[in-house]
């Protein structure tokens, strides 16, 4: 039990509850009786919602007024995009297409990053400070890519 910091009752449960992502009703999805656990996983969402969460607490007195809710918006990590495919060559750029993930996640993508490696066997990868992530397709150059011609990256 939690004793409350200006002495009052200590907390009994907590009861949370949420919509179904679509502005519905709430409906209780957690008590937790004598087991003050302020942790819930819920697993039966959709990608692509924003769902309302409230709870309360309960003491010798009963239950208290709920929270005000809070939002939470279901989404994952945007599926690995094909690789890049080379569109052009010349003696000092380099053009490539790229691809957006097939699936998003459940939310848009926001941004977008490219690195390459350093045109040398087992090289690190280094993001690439001339994309910006505006179109899906750019062209690397030499002098501000710092590419070696004749290196394969």
């Amino acid at each position: 039990m939690t004793v409350a910091q200006n002495g009052g009752s200590p907390i009994l449960g907590y009861d949370l509850w949420r919509d179904d992502g679509l502005n519905g009703n709430y409906f209780r999805l957690y008590t937790a009786d004598n087991v003050l656990s302020l942790i819930y996983y819920d697993a039966l969402v959709m990608k692509n919602r924003v769902y309302r969460y409230k709870y309360r607490a309960r003491n010798i007195n009963g239950w208290g007024d709920f929270s005000n809710p809070g939002y939470i918006f279901a989404a994952d990590l945007p599926s690995q995009p094909d690789q890049p495919r080379l569109i052009s060559v010349t003696s000092t750029t380099m053009t490539i297409e790229l691809f957006p993930p097939k699936d998003t996640g459940g939310s848009d993508i926001i941004s977008f990053e490219l690195w390459r490696d350093q045109g040398t066997p087992n090289s690190a990868f280094i993001l690439v400070p001339s994309f910006t992530g505006a179109s899906m397709t750019h062209t690397l150059t030499v002098s501000t890519d710092s590419l070696v011609t004749g290196n394969i990256y």
